[in-house]
Formats: structure tokens, C-alpha cells, sequence
């Protein structure tokens, strides 16, 4: 389902989330710093939402963003 205003996307989004909130916290034992790492992922695919096609693109590329991320923090 392409990435759009509505519904959908809001409860796409919020499953996302936690999903992010999860894995990250699996690797990263800091809740500040995991999501603080979740919410800036989030607002870069609200804002370039329209560079991606499908919800599925979305997640397999913030999972990535996420483990980058926390490398990062390591």
C-alpha cells in the first residue's frame, strides 16, 4: 500500500514505532537514547514519504537506519 495521509498510515506508523522501540532496545539497553533514535526516524519517512512506494520499503529501510544508528552510539 503506497505511503499516503490517512488511517491506515497513523496506525502503520504507531506499529512501526514500537516495532523500532523493540528491536533497538534489544541492542541498546538505553531507553533515552533508542528513542530518541525512533522518533528521528520516524519524522525523516513522514517527511520523505513520498521518495517511498510501500509501507514494507519503509520498515526494511528504518530497521536499517535504526542498527546504523545505534552502531553509531556503540
Amino acid at each position: 500500500m503506497p505511503i499516503k495521509d490517512n488511517k491506515y498510515n497513523e496506525e502503520a506508523i504507531n506499529e512501526l514505532r514500537t516495532k523500532l522501540l523493540v528491536a533497538g532496545l534489544y541492542v541498546l539497553y538505553d531507553y533515552n537514547i533508542v528513542h530518541d533514535i525512533v522518533y528521528d526516524i520516524i519524522e525523516y519517512l513522514l517527511r520523505n514519504k513520498n521518495k517511498l512506494n510501500h509501507i514494507q520499503n519503509a520498515e526494511n529501510y528504518a530497521f536499517k537506519m535504526l542498527f546504523n544508528a545505534i552502531n553509531k552510539e556503540k
